[in-house]
């Protein structure tokens, strides 16, 4: 109540012309309307959001008010001037792992018909339609590349949602600040709300800023005067601050576009809040986008003169021009949908084929073909036999031409492909009906074949190089292994492979895994796969998949070799047996390969403690360079862990007080470093 009278004071005071609103409080409900129906059927979790009333601005004012939403790209369908919409409202996440924003949107259409139409025959941004509503919103509905496209689908006959990423409902986020605005502003033509995201600011339009000094943002578009207002509101992190920042988000923003020049804009502070108000008049919102209509008109001139010719005009002799029409017909293909695209594809595919017939040296096009022959048109005899064309040509690449004749039939059957694996000397021929139907199942959608091929022929050779094991207790999260060996193998200096194979006594395969490859033998549970510790997200997502769900008897093996090397001669293994429940593997026999010794002397019990504790995750967190603690058997085995480091750079630690046998160290994001001084640190009490 206090910050709202100082905020009427401060306006008075400096000739306010109405009273200010809090945004970012809450306040008196108007009467229901499509929008806020539409923010209340949001999912949890977002870190921002975004509802416009369509259907209260005239189309041809819609182009204008574009240039001021904060949607950002899918405004261009939102705010189109033959939107069949009523309202739309969408909620975006980012994404950590992949370090993308999910997207997650409604709109309340009169025809879900009549909005796939608008959705196909629009070109400035391509939304996929598909029929099937998919209740899955989470990471496992989203297995490969196709899952980042937008995608269009009917919820029911007056609502389809658009989404791209997988999203996870994390509890409330700021959707719920989008219900509220919309039922306190039923006038307002946008509503939106977001957090602070990554970097100085963070806004999906050219109009949203926020920041990682932990900016809480609200604002509003209404119509004003002759125009249209836009109200932000910030609530700071420190009220000294809002000069400052008020003078780096107008600097921000001249330099963004042509807005500033024609905007009269004015601020607000009180406080922790500052607000920006920025006015704009139709007439020159209508300039401005007039200006923006004619320059995309004279792009679309330009392309047009660059059109593919019909298939029965094309010189298929003329190597040049073959190459002109695929790569037309190519890009073309990324604006196409629906019937369009099934004719765009099957032209395609003739250009292609007679384009490989013409040259039979210009192998590019047979590849290309096999994509379409393998994707959309489904074909997959076809492709075997091209694959085997190739092959009878003797390509220079021959081991490339036959994984992509394996990855055909494996889209034919098991049969077949079994074959094959004898014949290109991947397996004798004992193995290859088990491995044929192995690699087939952990190769399913969007799995590209020759990864799963890999993951299994490295899981074989990890089932025959793993060291023999021996007696041994302990408990080790099977997330923390990555670290744990490659802090035992003396820091891995340089890039590495990371190999990893999980067997557990499960009958029935469990759900998705993820990163990892699986299948079964007999009533074992297989999953394996690899990855590289220059990108060490995918390490770890590699581990925490692999592990997901085991329980009961277990055995892993977890490998290091250089980028490609042999697996039959790994750099370090850790061998690992036991009974795992919820992640943790309770040790009841382990091994490890350490600097070439086999059966590497190691005190299994500290390993979790002293080694795989406290360096889980330390691939992922180097910024600001992580504390690292660790706890030892008393204070005088501390202080002598202590003194082994004193000489090191990139490992500073000191004894707490209250525990005296816990060090707290400082590490550096020095990854090899910082794991060849923890060993130093910890070697003694692990290695024997």
């Amino acid at each position: 109540m206090r910050a709202h009278i100082l905020l009427a004071l401060l306006l008075t005071a400096c000739g306010g012309d109405v009273t200010r609103r809090d945004l970012l409080f809450s306040g008196p409900a108007g009467p229901p309307d499509a929008l806020d129906r539409l923010a209340a059927r949001l999912p949890g979790g977002a870190d921002r959001c975004t509802g416009v009333r369509v259907g209260a601005v005239p189309a041809e004012r819609r182009l204008g008010v574009r240039r001021m939403s904060a949607l950002g790209n899918t405004a261009a369908v939102a705010w189109g001037p033959e939107a069949p919409l009523a309202a739309y409202v969408e909620a975006r996440q980012e994404d950590a792992l992949h370090g993308r924003r999910s997207v997650f949107g409604l709109a309340r259409v009169s025809s879900v018909e009549r909005f796939r139409a608008y959705l196909e025959a629009q070109r400035e941004l391509r939304i996929r339609w598909t029929d099937a509503v998919d209740g899955c919103p989470g990471p496992a509905c989203c297995p490969g590349p196709e899952c980042w496209q937008l995608r269009a689908e009917p919820v029911d006959e007056h609502t389809v949602r658009i989404r791209r990423g997988p999203w996870q409902d994390a509890g409330l986020g700021v959707e719920v600040r989008c219900v509220e605005l919309a039922r306190r502003f039923p006038e307002a033509l946008e509503v939106a709300s977001w957090t602070a995201g990554d970097g100085l600011f963070s806004g999906g339009g050219d109009w949203g800023a926020g920041g990682a000094l932990g900016f809480d943002v609200a604002a509003l578009l209404e119509p004003h005067g002759s125009g249209v207002r836009r109200v932000e509101q910030y609530r700071l992190p420190n009220a000294d601050l809002a000069d400052e920042i008020a003078l780096l988000l107008q600097q921000v923003r001249e330099g963004n576009d042509d807005i500033g020049a024609i905007a009269e804009q004015s601020k607000v502070v009180q406080g922790d809040l500052l607000e920006i108000r920025t006015d704009v008049r139709w007439e020159d919102l209508e300039l401005l986008a007039g200006d923006e209509a004619r320059a995309r008109e004279a792009v679309a001139l330009e392309a047009a003169a660059s059109r593919p010719l019909p298939v029965d005009e094309i010189d298929y002799l003329n190597l040049a021009m073959v190459r002109e029409q695929v790569s037309l017909r190519s890009e073309s293909l990324a604006d196409a949908s629906g019937p369009q695209r099934r004719a765009q594809v099957a032209e395609l595919r003739v250009v292609l084929e007679r384009g490989a017939e013409k040259h039979p040296g210009h192998d590019a096009f047979v590849e290309a073909l096999l994509e379409l022959l393998l994707g959309e048109l489904r074909d997959p005899e076809a492709a075997v036999r091209w694959t085997e064309e190739v092959l009878a040509r003797g390509p220079h690449d021959r081991r490339a031409w036959q994984v992509r004749r394996r990855r055909a039939l494996a889209r034919v059957g098991v049969d077949g492909l079994a074959e094959a694996l004898e014949q290109d000397g991947v397996v004798d021929r004992p193995a290859r009906a088990r491995a044929a139907a192995e690699v087939l199942a952990g190769a399913g959608p969007g799995v590209d074949y020759e990864v799963a091929e890999g993951a299994w022929l490295a899981s074989e050779a990890l089932a025959r190089t793993a060291p023999r094991l021996a007696r041994a207790r302990g408990r080790l999260r099977l997330e923390s292994l990555l670290e744990a060996l490659l802090t035992l193998a003396d820091g891995a200096e340089h890039g590495r492979s990371v190999h990893v194979r999980v067997e557990s006594a499960m009958p029935e395969p469990l759900g998705a895994a993820g990163a990892a490859f699986q299948w079964q033998e007999g009533r074992r549970l297989v999953r394996a796969g690899s990855a590289s510790t220059d990108a060490p997200d995918g390490a770890q997502r590699l581990l925490h998949d692999a592990g997901a769900g085991l329980e009961g008897p277990t055995r892993v093996v977890l490998a290091l070799t250089t980028i490609g090397g042999d697996l039959r001669a790994p750099e370090a293994v850790l061998a690992l047996e036991g009974e795992a429940d919820g992640r943790v593997l309770t040790l009841t026999r382990a091994s490890a390969l350490v600097e070439g010794r086999d059966r590497t002397p190691i005190r299994w019990e500290r390993v979790g403690a002293l080694v795989a504790d406290p360096m889980a995750g330390y691939e992922m967190r180097l910024f600001p360079p992580p504390n690292l603690s660790v706890d030892f058997a008393d204070a005088p085995e501390a202080d002598a862990a202590r003194e082994r480091v004193e000489d090191e750079d990139s490992l500073s630690c000191i004894r707490l007080l209250r525990r005296e046998a816990t060090l707290r160290c400082n590490a550096s994001p020095q990854r090899d470093s910082t794991r060849r001084a923890w060993r130093r640190l910890v070697g003694p009490l692990v290695l024997r």
